[in-house]
């Protein structure tokens, strides 16, 4: 019996001396604390460690001359609740002042040590050092709180759009303002009901460009309000994702923030009676999993919170129970504090039921009282909050640095007296003028120093006048990386602390380079109205002159031209013998090339009479379904050169009008169909309305975009296309037959097209023409 008392006796000192060490050796603060005076009155190396003081001045002070003095009250009042037995434990966040004068955030857990019943004599405090985590957390903050006040304040209205279904989904308080909306009103609305529905085709051609990259801004866009007024802006749009989903950012010229969570140390110690109850408490408040491993790797020790989640394994492999090998882990942190006796962390994901939890492992030794290391300790830190709550951090950031990287503005930030020296300037600053955010954060004269010389002195002096104005819209010249100087639009706004001091200067720079240019090319413009009204008056008396020496000039070429086919004709019959190949190829190619020179003499003689108003006029009454198969059947050839459809609806229709000029027109008119439709069909219909006849040319051909339409009837004028440089043409025939339809028929033509997807040509004539 004896022998056995003296077993558990000895059994417990070595696991008094297992505890101690473990409290010595915590990677976290530990202290046991009197609660009635504060006094510390047992304190590990962390502890001392995170407020600057050895143990020796740690045990002769308390822990009010440590706290923060407006931190004071509330642990007096935290205290009292203890004494009386109101609450058993409590978790708050306080600053303590560390020895060097510094100040040190902590996240603190308090539990006091109870005797069947009495007040708590003393209580166990643990800490952590959380002040890392509180300076990212304040400089979050201030970042979200500084880009949120200049995108709310900016001069430009700001949309986001979804690239796929066009619905708008966020813009800025500028955006809501220009177009007369309610915040709540942009929800159902699309991209397009923003504009007048007669621009939808171009708007949206806009928006798809931008979407692909193939431009960035999209001049002059009309912009409807809500009372249907109509605005145009200049859109610079840039592709963005946003979780997971590509939005187009526009910025039209005329966020939340998470606190980072961890977990707290929640489970409070109960009784302790021995160094082995006060150290098996400690283990238990600390709030997360704790393993001790011998140097075989085999546990030895879990405490509750690692059994409740894993189950309880001592004895077994820790390898083998919580990975599944066989062998030790290649990051095993335990393993390299064997090896080098230090503090080690590794993470690891854990599929815990449907959902993965991820955890911080953090291994130190555990030494004899040689110094010799005989187990490993590991904490096991539930990070699966923190996780979520940094990468919440992290999305929120990138949306913001998206905006900013999009924006045409660089948005900065400076002090706001003394040198004016950056504090902050977006990356974007790069794009706009060639240098980099460092070269004017790291440099306090570097601003100032570009500035214009002639605009230097104004522009300082107006900064100066900010803290009476608290906002200033400045226009100056600043030379870009280039040796360029670039004309800035700087709006900047003076920032006020929460003790009514000034604390920076917050803005944005725009390049406004282009709009002074067109402010100069405007004033020389009007300059140049005047000399071009007497221009534009002697220019008609000069095409006047200028027709009738093209008509002079056309006869006497006819003439040689008409001679040359002739006699190319003659010799490619064989009438002078026969021909080798080369001199065929050769007369072939004179033939062809003095035909076209003759249409296009014929085509400039018929402007110039038209335009001297020269050209004869020979009525008769004809009936237009048989000038249109003789147009057909001229033109059948090339028709069928194509394999094209051609088909005729009309009416029976009686015209008195000049048949030969409006064969001319509509031959033109189905020719150029054929030219520029690869495949399908060429329609012809025509109809009576009103003492008009409509003859409409429709085909399925290439179209026309929608910016090249008022070129068409321009004269030597052939719009670009794939089928361009391989099909002939002088750039008359469209020309010629507007002339000849509102100048000689009395009538009128006009076009609708869509690109890609053909054309319809329309002749507006009056039945009968008058002389």
């Amino acid at each position: 019996m004896k022998n056995t008392v003296e077993i558990k006796k000895g059994h417990l000192a070595d696991n008094g001396k297992l505890f101690q060490a473990i409290f010595e050796q915590a990677a976290i603060g530990v202290a046991l604390v009197s609660t009635s005076s504060g006094k510390f009155l047992k304190i590990n190396k962390k502890y001392c460690d995170i407020v600057g003081y050895s143990e020796e001045e740690m045990l002769n002070t308390d822990f009010h001359s440590i706290t923060y003095p407006e931190d004071r009250k509330s642990d007096f009042e935290i205290v009292e609740l203890l004494k009386s037995g109101n609450i058993r434990e409590f978790s708050k966040e306080k600053r303590y002042i560390r020895k060097n004068g510094d100040i040190v955030w902590v996240n603190g857990t308090v539990s006091p040590m109870w005797d069947h019943g009495k007040q708590p004599d003393y209580h166990i405090k643990v800490v952590q050092d959380i002040t890392e985590r509180k300076s990212a957390e304040q400089k979050l903050r201030e970042s979200e709180e500084r880009f949120k006040n200049i995108f709310d304040k900016a001069l430009d209205g700001i949309l986001v759009a979804d690239i796929s279904t066009k619905k708008l989904l966020m813009g800025n308080g500028m955006i809501f303002e220009m177009l007369g909306l309610e915040k709540e009103e942009l929800k159902n609305m699309s991209a397009m009901d923003i504009h007048p529905e007669k621009d939808w085709p171009y708007v949206r051609e806009q928006f798809e460009k931008q979407a692909r990259k193939e431009i960035e801004l999209a001049k002059e866009l009309p912009i409807k309000r809500k009372d249907g007024s109509v605005f145009y802006a200049d859109v610079n749009s840039t592709p963005i994702t946003l979780g997971g989903r590509t939005y187009l950012l526009g910025i039209f010229r005329d966020i939340t923030e998470r606190k980072q969570a961890e977990g707290k140390l929640k489970d409070a110690i109960l009784k302790a009676q021995s160094e082995k109850n006060k150290s098996e408490a400690i283990i238990s408040a600390l709030g997360d999993g704790l393993i001790i491993q011998d140097k075989d790797y085999k546990i030895i020790y879990q405490n509750k919170i690692q059994t409740d989640i894993f189950g309880e394994h001592d004895g077994e492999l820790c390898y083998k129970v919580y990975e599944g090998r066989d062998t030790i882990c290649e990051d095993c942190p335990v393993e390299r504090t064997f090896s080098d006796g230090k503090i080690h962390r590794t993470e690891r994901a854990v599929q815990i039921g449907s959902g993965i939890s991820y955890f911080e492992l953090i291994s130190s030794p555990l030494r004899d009282l040689e110094g010799n290391i005989i187990a490993g300790v590991k904490i096991i830190r539930d990070m699966t909050e923190k996780r979520q709550a940094e990468e919440e951090v992290l999305s929120t950031k990138d949306r913001l640095q998206f905006l900013l990287d999009s924006s045409l503005a660089v948005i900065y930030a400076c002090k706001a007296f003394g040198d004016f020296g950056a504090t902050y300037i977006s990356e974007n600053v790069t794009k706009l003028l060639g240098y980099m955010s460092s070269d004017f954060t790291e440099n306090p004269f570097f601003w100032q120093d570009r500035i214009h010389l002639d605009d230097k002195e104004r522009v300082i002096s107006n900064l100066e006048n900010i803290f009476e104005s608290e906002h200033q819209i400045l226009e100056y010249r600043f030379l870009d990386k280039y040796g360029v100087y670039r004309w800035m639009r700087d709006e900047l706004t003076l920032i006020w602390d929460e003790n009514d001091k000034p604390k920076e200067i917050t803005g944005y720079w725009i390049d406004i380079t282009e709009h002074k240019r067109a402010e100069e090319e405007r004033i020389n413009l009007m300059a140049k109205e005047q000399s071009a009204r007497a221009e534009a008056e002697a220019a008609k008396k000069l095409e006047k002159l200028k027709s009738i020496f093209i008509a002079s000039t056309s006869h006497e070429l006819r003439t040689p031209l008409n001679s040359i086919i002739g006699f190319t004709g003659v010799l490619l019959q064989g009438w002078s013998g026969e021909l080798n190949k080369e001199q065929k190829e050769y007369l072939e190619l004179i033939n062809s090339s003095s035909k076209h020179l003759l249409e296009l003499i014929i085509d400039i003689l018929d402007i110039s009479k038209i335009e001297s108003g020269s050209i004869d006029l020979n009525v008769s009454v004809f009936d237009l379904r048989e000038v249109v198969d003789e147009a057909i059947t001229t033109l059948r050839a090339s028709i069928k050169e194509k394999g094209l459809e051609m088909s005729v609806e009309m009416e029976d229709i009686s015209m008195r009008s000049d048949r030969t000029r409006l064969l001319q027109c509509i031959m033109n008119l189905i020719g150029n169909s054929v030219k520029y439709t690869e495949k399908g069909s060429i329609k012809i219909n025509a109809k009576i309305i009103k003492n008009n006849v409509h003859i409409l040319v429709i085909d399925t051909g290439i179209g026309i975009k929608t910016q090249d339409i008022p070129r068409l009837f321009a004269p030597f004028v052939r719009l670009e296309s794939h089928l361009t440089l391989n099909t002939s043409g002088t750039g008359l025939g469209l020309y010629l037959t507007k002339k000849l339809v509102r100048d000689v028929l009395g009538g009128d033509i006009d076009v609708k097209s869509g690109y890609g997807k053909g054309s319809t040509f329309t002749m507006h004539l009056p039945v009968e023409i008058q002389k």
